[in-house]
């Protein structure tokens, strides 16, 4: 278990919007990183997504977890969307990989589910992803992780580096280690590293503590470095 708990915070504000309180660093990084990264993701899942609490069928592999997080149940139920939207990012991340760009995906929530099979639909001969990071991720639980090695047999063969951080109190996240789980990826060699990290993220919302807020994520310290070390690297070999 690689897992750290990075005590360095990063301190949010929101009433109707979150206000990052920063330094000029990290919000520079972040400004760069904001531009760079591929937001197919949250465009798709926010224009297309439909949520419907429908009593207990929110609930997920038996798990509480589905009542916390209805948009899971409704992603795993709606097959046509779900497929389409495989489809759509699959699609978008072979023609990046097939072009040779570096490439970078920071997915949130069930953004990470959706990321991993479209992960696994992607040809390794396509190319590699440089950095994949996952922030309050569900990919640990095992309700969601039976479903998937079920539905989707196979692990992405096309990921350098796997940053999963999860903060303390995230009820998404509960199980806040992938490396344990997704070890046999590092054993058969599709993947160069993986490792988790622990962080507080002190996001407020509407008066009330947060700590699943995506941005609060992205503002984190650690999230910063990985991102701008990616960057970094990008332009040195470009």
């Amino acid at each position: 278990n690689r897992a750290g708990n990075d005590e360095r915070r990063t301190r949010l504000v929101n009433q109707d919007r979150v206000n990052l309180v920063h330094d000029g660093k990290a919000v520079t990084a972040l400004r760069h990183v904001f531009q760079a990264i591929l937001h197919v993701v949250a465009q798709v899942v926010k224009a297309q997504f439909v949520v419907r609490r429908v009593g207990d069928v929110a609930f997920v592999g038996g798990l509480a977890l589905g009542r916390a997080l209805p948009e899971l149940g409704a992603y795993w139920r709606q097959r046509e969307l779900r497929a389409g939207l495989v489809a759509e990012l699959a699609t978008r991340l072979s023609s990046a990989l097939e072009e040779d760009k570096d490439v970078c995906i920071v997915s949130h929530c069930i953004g990470s589910v959706l990321v991993y099979e479209a992960l696994c639909s992607v040809e390794a001969d396509h190319g590699r992803l440089n950095l994949w990071v996952t922030m309050g991720s569900p990919l640990a639980s095992n309700a969601v992780r039976h479903r998937l090695f079920r539905e989707v047999p196979k692990f992405p063969h096309n990921v350098i580096a796997w940053r999963n951080i999860s903060a303390e109190d995230d009820y998404v996240c509960h199980d806040k280690t992938v490396v344990d789980d997704y070890r046999v990826m590092l054993s058969e060699r599709v993947i160069a590293d993986i490792s988790d990290h622990t962080i507080y993220n002190l996001a407020i919302r509407y008066g009330r503590s947060d700590p699943h807020h995506s941005a609060g994520y992205l503002a984190h310290p650690r999230t910063v470095s990985f991102l701008s070390d990616w960057l970094k690297s990008a332009s040195d070999t470009s």
